[in-house]
């Protein structure tokens, strides 16, 4: 069984609420060439635990600021601000 979280009655219930009649509607302004025409290549469903491992390993492939030198922020870097005291 597939996860839904809005029923169809849900769904409805919104498009009426902005005034579109079909989730089509919505998509109608976005060029025919900029939409897929098929449908995803996903594998299938993982349990949270794989899913989550999964993710880990393809995000451990990106590079981060703080394992590489990084100009971003014109000079922004990690640095210590003390808290304001009260006294």
């Amino acid at each position: 069984m597939r996860y839904l979280p809005n029923t169809e009655g849900d769904r409805r219930q919104m498009l009426d609420v902005i005034g579109a009649g079909s989730i089509e509607d919505l998509l109608a302004r976005v060029p025919a060439k900029a939409r897929l025409a098929r449908p995803l290549d996903v594998g299938p469903a993982l349990a949270e635990t794989d899913l989550v491992r999964h993710l880990r390993e393809l995000s451990a492939k990106n590079a981060d600021a703080d394992g590489s030198v990084c100009f971003l922020g014109g000079g922004a870097y990690d640095h210590y601000v003390p808290s304001r005291s009260t006294t």
